[in-house]
């Protein structure tokens, strides 16, 4: 005979969940059966020691106390004692699937390249293609050590996890969640489930009652990220955060090989010569291969202007690089620096001749950063940097929003003794690139914990040098073709006209066409060249992925990555098309909203009250006070409205002796 299994008050309520008095109250109200405990009462106490049949417990809490009881032995034994051919379809299937997701990952990895790396690429890849059984690294380890181990058996998932949630929600509703959802006014999943729930009250009240919001909630976590990212933030959010990217091999690279420029507004405030304070702005040249920061200029606010002399300082003191790396700012993409880039140019006129640029003349190559790309530049990593490092620990640091803006900032501008003059900024900040950041240890790929200087002398192999004579030549601003007129040559810059001119650029060139060189920094005098860009004069003011990829490897990417984009919008409109295959058209929310509204409108019934209490007008007859005709200094109350319609009457020829 089979033994009956007793357990104590405290035993049951732990199993419930509840506590002991619970549990006693349970038993005196009959729901559970009970037996007194004779062996463990005391003298002394008060109250009954309870012993509860196990077969009197629900069947959950059955299940979780035979659970508890059974040793991992136990289960072990007997999952390896199964044979494979007693598991279910399903079952083989998840084997299947995991089989080959693993030989994949192997095959992966195996093609070279940092193992962690190519991990990372790998899950990232398969979570794109493979929304309904996303993957995170941990589980990939975990499965990978458990196959090793104990073989196929290891990868059944003995959870119910395999497909948890697939059939809780009518395919239906949730498609109609999902277009609702992926939309880029971001509706709350809440506010979601409730238009699902109003639109099936209208149009398919077999749905009903929906699953709750909860599991719609938990159902969420399966459409993949990418999606999200695209439907409900948009492409740029997308192509930022969720998008594939080239994984760039900095060991390749050469110092001096690849700059990277970009501008930056400091996080602290200064004070102008004439007392008014701003936000300086850094325009800054990175070495790629390095991180050193090779080149940089302080000014009020960038231009194409500032954008020379970072790349001139750079240039003066590290040699020329060969590729330059820019965004598609204006004062980068500009005509006579380095081109338009991505930018439109002015359509030439036939036998225009176009200056060189400067970039030309010192042999630099462009490239640009594909538009609005976050991930684009390596130099946003050394802002960051120059916040933490260096912003953060002056006086005026303002943060880079409300919420890092220190309380004590509006009291230091006001008193003005701790602003930093504009002067003692630039020198501050220049030691703090010099002495400081080019001489940190850095974690970055290809670094391996050596500092920016370290790594740039390493690795410095050409470099390739211009005096700085020559240097200044070469990076004048460069006008467009100008023809010579009687005053000379006219340079339109801010909105006006500077005349240039020489004796002989008038005798001689008048009427054809040149263009001119100029420094910003010194305007009274411009260099004058022909169409052959051979020098004539000098006038004076009259006024006084990969980054060693080649475009096979760009061109292949970008495939690939459009590929996956594709699909990645394929998945976010599943939801419609599969409605379009039931023949339910899709609503939008302010469909069901103005469904709901329409029906709640037409069915609103009109409150009735228990009582009704009239109200008139009681108008009274408008009487006045006149003495009496005996001249009498006692009044009278005379009915006006009875004298008016006497004289009506009188008018019309009626008795007027009332």
């Amino acid at each position: 005979m089979e033994s009956v299994i007793l357990l104590s008050t405290k035993e049951v309520a732990e199993l419930l969940g509840i506590t002991k008095q619970a549990v006693s109250k349970k038993i005196n109200n009959g729901e559970l059966t009970a037996m007194v405990d004779n062996a463990k009462k005391r003298g002394g106490r008060a109250g009954k020691q309870f012993l509860i049949p196990l077969s009197s417990l629900p069947p959950k809490a059955q299940k979780k106390y035979l659970a508890q009881q059974r040793k991992p032995s136990d289960i072990k034994e007997e999952i390896e004692a199964k044979p494979f051919e007693e598991f279910t379809e399903s079952e083989r299937e998840q084997i299947a699937f995991w089989r080959k997701c693993l030989d994949d990952w192997q095959k992966f990895r195996s093609q070279g390249g940092k193992k962690t790396e190519r991990d990372i690429q790998f899950v990232e890849l398969w979570n794109i293609q493979q929304p309904d059984h996303e993957l995170s690294i941990p589980t990939l380890y975990r499965k990978y050590k458990m196959w090793q181990e104990k073989g196929d058996i290891a990868l059944v998932d003995k959870r119910g996890g395999w497909n948890r949630g697939q059939s809780e929600i009518p395919e239906i509703a949730w498609a109609i969640f999902e277009q609702l959802y992926l939309h880029e006014g971001r509706p709350s999943i809440r506010y979601v489930y409730k238009l699902v729930s109003t639109w099936a009250k209208h149009e398919m009240p077999q749905l009903l009652p929906l699953p709750s919001y909860e599991t719609f909630q938990r159902n969420v976590k399966s459409i993949p990220l990418p999606v999200i990212r695209l439907f409900r933030f948009g492409e740029k959010d997308y192509e930022d955060k969720a998008a594939p990217y080239i994984l760039r091999k900095y060991e390749e690279l050469a110092s001096n090989e690849i700059w990277v420029a970009d501008n930056h507004e400091i996080d602290v405030i200064v004070e102008r010569k004439n007392g008014s304070q701003y936000r300086p702005w850094i325009t800054a040249y990175q070495d790629v291969r390095s991180r050193k920061i090779v080149g940089k200029f302080v000014s009020e606010k960038p231009t194409s202007d500032t954008n020379l002399y970072a790349l001139r300082d750079g240039i003066l003191r590290y040699g020329i690089p060969s590729i330059v790396y820019t965004d598609n700012g204006m004062d980068f993409l500009v005509t006579d620096i380095a081109g338009r880039g991505r930018r439109k140019t002015r359509k030439k006129a036939e036998g225009e001749h176009q200056p060189p640029p400067i970039f030309e003349r010192l042999g630099i190559e462009m490239w640009n950063a594909k538009v609005k790309n976050a991930r684009a530049k390596i130099v946003e990593r050394a802002f960051l940097d120059f916040k933490n490092e260096f912003s953060r620990i002056c006086s005026t640091f303002t943060g880079g929003n409300i919420t890092e803006r220190p309380e004590s900032l509006k009291y230091t501008l006001k008193d003005g003794k701790l602003v930093m003059p504009e002067d003692e900024f630039k020198d501050l900040f220049n030691k703090y690139i010099e002495g400081w950041f080019n001489h940190q240890e850095h974690s970055g790929q290809g670094m391996k914990g050596k500092s920016p200087n370290q790594v740039y002398a390493e690795n410095l192999v050409v470099k390739r040098t211009a005096t700085e004579e020559d240097l200044n030549l070469m990076l004048m601003r460069s006008s467009r073709m100008l023809k010579v007129g009687r005053m000379g040559v006219a340079l339109t810059m801010y909105g006006e006209k500077f005349f240039y001119a020489h004796d002989d650029l008038i005798a001689k060139y008048q009427g054809q066409s040149v263009y001119i060189r100029f420094d910003p920094e010194n305007m009274g005098q411009v260099r004058v060249y022909d169409q052959e860009d051979r020098y004539i004069l000098t006038a004076v003011n009259r006024e006084a992925l990969s980054y060693n990829a080649t475009k096979d490897d760009l061109k292949k990417f970008a495939s690939e990555a459009k590929r996956l984009k594709k699909l990645t919008k394929e998945r976010g409109e599943a939801a419609e098309q599969l409605l379009l295959q039931k023949g339910v058209k899709a609503p939008t929310a302010l469909d069901i909203m103005q469904m709901e509204a329409e029906y709640n409108i037409a069915n609103q019934e009109e409150a009735e009250a228990k009582v009704i209490e009239p109200v008139r007008a009681n108008e009274k007859p408008i009487e006045t006070v006149l003495p009496r005709a005996s001249g009498d200094d006692e009044a009278s109350v005379v009915d006006l409205n009875r004298m008016i319609n006497n004289l009506k009457r009188f008018k019309q020829g009626g008795n007027s002796d009332e």
